[in-house]
């Protein structure tokens, strides 16, 4: 992770992403096919859709503001920190347990 510049998510449906978590964690700016809203609310990375010119386009976009997006990730990160997220993890499946 440590490597990497832009973290890609090409997902089709998402419930729940430890990836994304982790490049929250290493302030990676993202594009995503998924999640819309949050990432336009929080200004994370791009969201782009399902299709190739509309990934490469958004990840031109991150990487032209990639500054602009780490320091909005640095803001967001204490709240998807995993000691933050994995209470909420255990409440969810034990109100369904």
């Amino acid at each position: 992770m440590k490597r990497t510049h832009i973290l890609l998510l090409p997902y089709l449906l998402i419930s729940n992403s430890g990836i994304l978590l982790d490049g929250i964690k290493y302030c990676k700016p993202l594009v995503s096919t998924v999640l819309p809203e949050d990432i336009a609310q929080l200004k994370i990375g791009m969201y782009a859709e399902n299709k190739p010119e509309s990934f490469a386009e958004a990840i031109l976009v991150v990487n032209s503001r990639y500054n602009e997006f780490q320091e909005n990730i640095k803001m967001v990160q204490p709240k998807f920190l995993w000691k933050n997220i994995i209470p909420q993890i255990i409440e969810s499946y034990q109100k369904v347990l």
